[in-house]
């Protein structure tokens, strides 16, 4: 079944030309609805249509949204990311041209996207290479960066860890992944306001993680968007109103 037109067909043409999918998983054969339209529609990855979906029934991305993007490569999150955020094409994000225009500039949202990978560039969008277990170092860059402004108003994390096969190993280690996420985004996220969206697998730290977000947000929920594969072991989480 064909994702509704508008909202959820992401074209590569409106979002910027990127690598497209290269290579299928295992559990992604050709005969993949969302793997196809990756393909066909140019688009990094197939994670670009959980975003898209997930948006959908949350409304966390808004034309003037401040978003970063945590574990961005290849990049499929922020292109889908691009769809819903009106960014500056001309430019990336530089914090003292920001504090000089900031009244022309009030049209534009901003998204910056972190990985240990190198992202191919696209139009609008910062990008700052560095590994994501060091959250202390990742949050002096970002301070860095920001300047002018203390909050994003969205945090975003699909990063996972390369996959063993062990369901409870990785779980394990995605839940690291997932805490330093949670500890930039509560650093980053406005006082009883933003939103987090995060990947976890599921396991038997899940309950404790999901205390944690209750205890650190407002609103916790898990979302399974239709293009996660039944199969696969992830859930989103998605929260709202960090508390002070």
């Amino acid at each position: 079944m064909r994702l509704a037109a508008g909202l959820l067909e992401l074209r590569a043409r409106s979002l910027g030309n990127g690598q497209a999918i290269r290579h299928v998983s295992k559990w992604a054969p050709w005969e993949d609805h969302y793997t196809q339209l990756a393909v066909r529609e140019r688009m990094r990855s197939r994670a670009a249509y959980k975003l898209a979906q997930m948006q959908k029934s949350t409304g966390m991305l808004g034309r003037r949204s401040f978003v970063l993007d945590l574990g961005a490569a290849p990049g499929g999150w922020t292109l889908a990311a691009k769809r819903f955020v009106d960014t500056d094409p001309s430019t990336s994000w530089d914090s003292k041209a920001e504090a000089s225009r900031e009244g022309t500039s009030a049209g534009y949202g901003k998204i910056v996207a972190i990985d240990l990978l190198r992202v191919e560039e696209i139009p609008g969008v910062t990008f700052i290479q560095q590994d994501l277990l060091d959250a202390a170092a990742v949050e002096q860059k970002i301070k860095n960066l920001l300047r002018h402004r203390q909050h994003f108003d969205v945090v975003l994390s699909d990063m996972a860890p390369s996959t063993t096969g062990d369901k409870q190993r990785d779980h394990f280690k995605i839940i690291r992944l997932v805490e330093s996420a949670l500890q930039i985004a509560i650093s980053f996220l406005p006082p009883s306001g933003g939103a987090f969206l995060a990947k976890i697998f599921r396991g038997s730290e899940e309950r404790d993680f999901l205390d944690k977000l209750r205890r650190s947000f407002t609103k916790v929920k898990t979302i399974k968007p239709q293009a996660s594969r039944k199969q696969a072991n992830e859930i989103y989480v998605y929260c709202e109103g960090r508390k002070q």
